[in-house]
């Protein structure tokens, strides 16, 4: 099973309930420097996160992608017409 959105929105995963070994927040966008951030830093061309892709369904599954800039704005190469600004990013914490 996917991992899924919680009644608050939060991403909890379903398969493994392992939640708490993920630090998990939003992809934000600074439009005064131009820049997706995440977790107080600025997300740069070529870096990379794992997302919560939404599907039709309602969910979505976490995936592994990279971030990259042009004329037209910030985008993913992997997934056309998918804005990463918004997106739920997860990244593993140190137990």
């Amino acid at each position: 099973m996917p991992c899924l959105l919680s009644d608050n929105g939060l991403p909890v995963c379903a398969m493994c309930e392992q939640v708490d070994r993920y630090k998990v927040l939003q992809i934000g966008y600074d439009p005064e420097h131009d820049r997706l951030t995440w977790d107080g830093w600025e997300i740069h061309c070529g870096q990379s996160l794992e997302v919560l892709l939404p599907d039709r369904l309602g969910g979505g599954t976490w995936r592994h992608v990279s971030f990259e800039c042009n004329d037209a704005g910030w985008y993913m190469p992997d997934q056309p017409g998918v804005s990463p600004a918004g997106l739920w990013a997860r990244e593993a914490t140190a137990d």
